[in-house]
């Protein structure tokens, strides 16, 4: 993922939760991205608060999220 990539990608999912509210559904329509994100290095919560929020008080898109993580993290790993 280039960097103009990453930032379309924040752009969108910024744009998506600019109003500070997060539910379930729109939270894990964006754990994927969040995913890759936190896999690059980024802190979520510095990013996006609200999502980052959202997956500290919610064990199901928290379980979600740490199981994408940890998918990618594996892949990553297998390609080096």
């Amino acid at each position: 993922m280039d960097k103009q990539q990453l930032i379309q990608m924040v752009k969108q999912i910024y744009d998506r939760h600019a109003n500070g509210e997060v539910d379930c559904e729109s939270c894990q329509a964006e754990l994927d991205c969040l995913a890759e994100l936190a896999v690059a290095g980024y802190e979520c919560g510095d990013i996006l608060p609200a999502v980052s929020n959202h997956i500290d008080c919610c064990r199901s898109c928290r379980e979600l999220y740490r199981g994408l993580v940890t998918i990618l993290k594996a892949e990553q790993a297998a390609q080096s």
